[in-house]
């Protein structure tokens, strides 16, 4: 089987150097060896890899942060995985609040060695907030923090990281007042 080989700069396709071709096993090298025979342009290159990553992408639950495709008709999938924030629409400014974070709210997750829920992180808008790690088994995926906010210039967000199916994430409005 041929083995395409791009060389990559700063994670970016540069070109293709050749086509890897497998050496036997009885050869005793574990490298194999390239071939030149076939050349791209760089541009075909990018276009194809860009292909490739785009579709990998929509298929893979760990690149990048999952949402729910259609938030009115959620499929099991989403409504396992969601982040559900409770906390109050307006808090006064400075003044504590309590914020639960629940995953699988909406349909209960698993919670078992081979599938659970590794973290919850709470952030208004990009600004860190609070964190908790669970463990399988013996936590389930809650979270209540108490916060103080001076401003607001976001929503809340709450992303989660399941171990099978990776970061979601999670949105409610707020608004601080006086």
């Amino acid at each position: 089987m041929l083995k395409l080989v791009i060389r990559r700069s700063y994670g970016r396709p540069v070109c293709v150097v050749g086509w890897l071709v497998p050496e036997p096993a009885w050869s005793g090298r574990t490298t194999g060896r390239m071939i030149d025979d076939e050349w791209r342009t760089r541009k075909e290159v990018v276009k194809m890899t860009a292909r490739e990553e785009k579709a990998k992408c929509e298929e893979d639950l760990f690149c990048g942060v999952n949402r729910p495709k259609d938030p009115d008709n959620m499929t099991d999938l989403e409504k396992k995985h969601i982040p559900v924030i409770t906390a109050p629409t307006s808090v006064k400014k400075g003044e504590c609040f309590e914020v639960t974070v629940e995953v699988g709210k909406l349909l209960a997750h698993p919670n078992e060695t081979g599938h659970f829920i590794q973290f919850v992180e709470l952030y208004l808008d990009d600004t860190y907030l609070a964190r908790m790690d669970f463990t399988a088994k013996t936590t389930c995926p809650t979270m209540k923090a108490c916060v103080a906010l001076d401003h607001a210039h976001g929503k809340l967000r709450a992303f989660e990281r399941c171990n099978l199916h990776g970061t979601w994430v999670g949105e409610a409005p707020i608004e601080v007042t006086g």
